[in-house]
């Protein structure tokens, strides 16, 4: 999220929680995704909406230089995952610095992760992330 002009006037227009929740985005880091490299490898895991559902099996990138997790809009629609909108947009960057093409992050959706033993649930940045239908990095 960057503080112009917009963001600014915008904040005036919102209700004041959800001014506080736009405030608190300024405080977290730059969303960093499509890296394949020798920080990242493919891990099986299954994936359910939380509260629940069934869950669906799907192979997900682990990427250490990802600065977050992030969720494929198509895998998203495909599974007809709920959305939970955040209160304003947040810009996606390359590793390189530069704006990602596909546009900015308008939603996240809940997520219970399943890999071996271990289930976590985590929250997902919905964004066109390439070849990958997930990517859990560093969050």
């Amino acid at each position: 999220l960057e503080v112009d002009d917009h963001l600014i006037r915008s904040l005036c227009f919102l209700d004041v929680l959800l001014a506080l929740q736009v405030l608190y985005q300024l405080h977290e880091p730059k969303n960093i995704i499509l890296r394949v490299g020798s920080n990242s490898m493919d891990v099986a895991l299954s994936v359910k909406p939380v509260p629940s559902a069934a869950p669906t099996s799907i192979v997900a990138l682990l990427d250490s230089s990802a600065s977050g997790c992030y969720i494929h809009e198509d895998l998203v629609a495909n599974l007809n995952l709920p959305l939970i909108p955040l209160p304003h947009p947040v810009a996606v960057y390359n590793i390189n610095g530069t704006h990602n093409a596909n546009g900015c992050i308008k939603n996240t959706v809940l997520l219970e992760v399943s890999i071996g033993d271990h289930v976590e649930n985590l929250c997902f940045s919905v964004a066109n992330t390439g070849s990958s239908s997930l990517i859990l990095g560093l969050s």
